[in-house]
């Protein structure tokens, strides 16, 4: 068995402080007494060549207590991947497992498929920017069927479609426990989103979910919103850069989980009507923090708070259109939520104007941080009446 130190000299290892020093002379036999059994190992940016991989899978056989294993971002050798499957098929008591944004194919990915075998401790799975195949996913789905304390599965960038997402969405029924669901940026379009929707009441615990980027209109949104009624405990719901129209911003308004604390929705085809629509629902949630309506066509119709939303902290509402003539109304919706650190208003249509509202309302924002103005219509004028406004109170440390 190699001592620790020699993998230093092949990639680079970053493991919890507290479990290990890289360079320990006892090596492997150290493993147990030093903590390492039921710790980190994480590995990023390297390049598992033949040799290293080797050293790679004989720690992992002198690791099986281990309880999370990380390789992300990294290129691994069609021997290596032989290697790693080896080493983490002794890790029997695994509770996560991070495989994300590496260089792996199709056939890789079912080699990694059979890691999965029998690793039924997880809790925290990430395969994201891993291609499956239709065998791949069909594996895959079998894995989870048997994971039921799964609690985080994070799939995004995966090529899922439709076509066998049904699969794979029953076999999350098994994991009760499900807390966050990452499927962004993969090819799910209206009917798989509906076979999503029939799956979500089954998950009480859910907390986050993130379908941005895939291909769901106004049909497969409506039935989303419709379900994610049912998860009373959502705090995070990222639904943007699908064309879900101001229909589906109507559910959402109607429904709106009571623990909300993240609502992404940036180019999502909302009008002003669906803008206008989602802020007064949202007006006055005590438990929101970010916002995100950036890329739609708001226009005049930018957030109206009336009561406020006391723990705000960001705000994006980068092209959306805004004008002049929201400027008063924005200023005063701004005013009204004191925990406010970012304000994103760049590439719209705002002037001297609004630089002016605004001015106004910035000495009262003790807790911000950044506006984003840039690619506007202010002119120098603006520009000072801003500063003036600053200089005035506010604890601002970004200003473009």
């Amino acid at each position: 068995m190699p001592p620790l130190g020699a993998l230093g000299r092949f990639f680079p290892l970053s493991w919890a402080p507290h479990l290990c020093v890289l360079d320990d002379p006892g090596g492997a036999s150290n493993l147990k007494s030093s903590g390492l059994c039921s710790g980190l190992f994480s590995l990023s940016q390297v390049n598992l060549c033949n040799t290293s991989s080797l050293l790679l899978q004989s720690l992992l056989e002198a690791l099986s207590e281990l309880k999370t294993f990380r390789l992300t971002s990294s290129h691994v050798s069609s021997e290596g991947l032989a290697h790693l499957t080896s080493g983490l098929s002794h890790c029997h008591h695994l509770e996560g497992l991070d495989l994300s944004n590496n260089q792996f194919g199709e056939e890789d990915a079912e080699v990694l498929m059979g890691v999965l075998e029998g690793m039924c401790q997880l809790k925290r799975l990430d395969l994201s920017h891993l291609p499956l195949s239709s065998s791949a996913l069909a594996m895959l789905t079998q894995r989870l069927s048997h994971m039921t304390l799964l609690q985080s599965l994070r799939l995004s960038r995966n090529s899922i479609c439709d076509v066998g997402c049904y699969q794979l969405f029953e076999a999350l029924r098994a994991a009760s426990s499900l807390q966050e669901l990452g499927l962004s940026h993969n090819q799910i379009r209206n009917i798989g989103a509906q076979h999503l929707a029939a799956v979500l009441p089954g998950l009480p615990e859910l907390r986050k979910i993130d379908l941005s980027g895939n291909g769901i209109g106004p049909d497969g949104g409506v039935r989303l919103a419709e379900s994610l009624a049912l998860c009373k405990h959502l705090e995070e719901l990222m639904l943007g850069y699908n064309v879900l129209g101001n229909i589906t911003a109507l559910e959402l308004a109607q429904r709106l989980p009571q623990h909300l604390r993240v609502l992404h929705l940036p180019s999502s085809g909302l009008s002003q009507e669906g803008a206008l629509i989602l802020s007064q629902a949202l007006d006055g949630c005590p438990y929101v923090e970010e916002i995100n309506l950036a890329e739609n066509s708001l226009a005049r119709e930018v957030p109206h708070f009336h009561q406020g939303l006391p723990l705000l902290k960001q705000i994006d509402l980068v092209s959306c259109e805004i004008d002049n003539h929201a400027a008063k109304p924005l200023a005063a919706s701004l005013a009204l939520c004191p925990a406010l650190e970012e304000i994103l208003l760049s590439w719209n249509l705002l002037g001297d104007e609004a630089a002016a509202e605004l001015a106004q309302v910035l000495p009262q924002m003790s807790r911000l941080k950044r506006m984003d103005l840039e690619k506007n219509q202010i002119t120098a004028c603006g520009a000072w009446l801003l500063v003036e406004g600053l200089a005035r109170g506010s604890g601002i440390q970004v200003i473009r």
